[in-house]
């Protein structure tokens, strides 16, 4: 049995991207299951997954509102309906399909540093990291041996499973190292690795380098893989900005960066204060310490003191309203002249937005604006009403 599957890219996290990992470091690579689960790319189209069912066999699919979660089917009110049919179902096999395929500039699936689309186009595996037949990382593996690594070819835009990327019979890995060559050669145009690679004339002298020195540049001799890596050029810590540029070279995996690749932790563990501003920076700290504090017991002290002038206000309209109704009981007042407000046209289709006078009255004592006040906050009137009864037997 095979199983393909694909995670929403919009909200990949850690969690999901070690349930992407099960699939296809453990389940496939390590167990031998055919599985995959790659990450969905977005488009100017798709930019989240929301669909949750499956397609067995290209014959039967499960559609669903059912989350792929312990709580969705134990918690919640779920439906889903299985339709057998190969009619039905060749349409959500096309839409599979197109998600599948699908790739962008930055999903990376399993989290190497080569992004799905560059992998994809150079005969690489976007969802195992790790090669099992060599025990090493992709991309520290040279696909093509021409003695460039695949972080390194994708690092300089050349070909992974090509040893010549431009054609020009020259290896990369020459390239690499006559370019890097050039810049201590006063008499010859510096050439980037990046322009040796991809251009059959990177000095741009209007001769072809092949044509001009041969296919190994004058006898250039490579030295060993790591002297023609400029390291500069590298991105050790996987965070998408290279050392040259990132000022954090040792941020942890999966974490967002800035673009001189700090996280915020490290960007406030940084930003110290300087010798000489040391003193400043205290005081000003204190100070604004001693301000927020004011400020804070200032508005606790109105909070407070708003509730009790509230609860006071509600349990005096609570006590009178229970004089009135114990009065109304005992026949010692005329329901005539029960202060009951009263508002004519109240809930009427005229209208609609004011409260109607049996839901004032389950509430005696409470004026229309207290009530309301509750309905805004989203209270139901039968829990209203409930919660003013407990009111009442608290106080009486």
């Amino acid at each position: 049995m095979s199983a393909f599957d694909f995670l929403n890219g919009a909200y990949l996290d850690k969690d999901i991207q070690e349930v992407v990992d099960t699939f296809n470091e453990e389940w496939n690579s390590s167990l031998g299951y055919d599985v995959s689960a790659i990450v969905m790319s977005e488009d100017d189209d798709v930019s989240k997954l929301h669909n949750k069912g499956m397609i067995v066999d290209g014959e039967h699919v499960l559609i669903s509102s059912i989350n792929w979660g312990d709580s969705a089917p134990t918690r919640n009110r779920e439906m889903g309906l299985i339709l057998s049919s190969t009619e039905v179902t060749a349409p959500f096999m096309a839409g599979w399909h197109r998600d599948w395929i699908r790739t962008d500039n930055v999903t990376d699936t399993d989290n190497d540093g080569l992004p799905d689309y560059w992998e994809v186009a150079n005969g690489l595996n976007r969802t195992i990291r790790t090669l099992p037949n060599f025990n090493i990382l992709e991309g520290d593996h040279d696909a093509d041996g021409d003695g460039l690594t695949n972080n390194v070819e994708y690092v300089y835009g050349s070909h992974a499973t090509n040893a010549d990327t431009d054609g020009d019979c020259i290896p990369d890995l020459i390239e690499v190292t006559w370019a890097q060559a050039t810049a201590l050669d006063p008499s010859v145009n510096d050439v980037s690795p990046r322009d040796a690679l991809l251009l059959t004339d990177a000095d741009g002298d209007g001769v072809n380098e092949s044509e001009a020195l041969g296919c190994d540049l004058a006898g250039v001799i490579p030295d060993d893989n790591d002297s023609v890596i400029d390291n500069d050029l590298l991105d050790d810590d996987g965070d998408g900005v290279i050392n040259r540029d990132d000022k954090c070279p040792d941020t942890p995996s999966n974490v967002p960066v800035s673009d001189d690749g700090c996280s915020t932790e490290q960007r406030n563990s940084i930003a110290t204060p300087s010798a000489d501003s040391g003193n400043d920076f205290g005081a000003t700290l204190m100070a604004l310490v001693m301000i927020g504090g004011i400020v804070l017991a200032a508005g606790a002290y109105l909070i407070l003191r708003n509730i009790e002038s509230e609860g006071e206000e509600v349990k005096d309209l609570i006590t009178i309203e229970s004089q009135n109704l114990e009065a109304l009981a005992n026949g010692e007042m005329d329901s005539d002249n029960w202060e009951m407000p009263v508002l004519d046209g109240s809930g009427t289709p005229d209208s609609p937005g004011r409260i109607s006078p049996a839901d004032l009255a389950r509430c005696p004592g409470w004026s229309e604006e207290t009530i309301q006040t509750y309905l805004d906050q989203g209270w139901p009137m039968d829990e209203l009403a409930a919660y003013y009864q407990q009111q009442v037997d608290e106080n009486s």
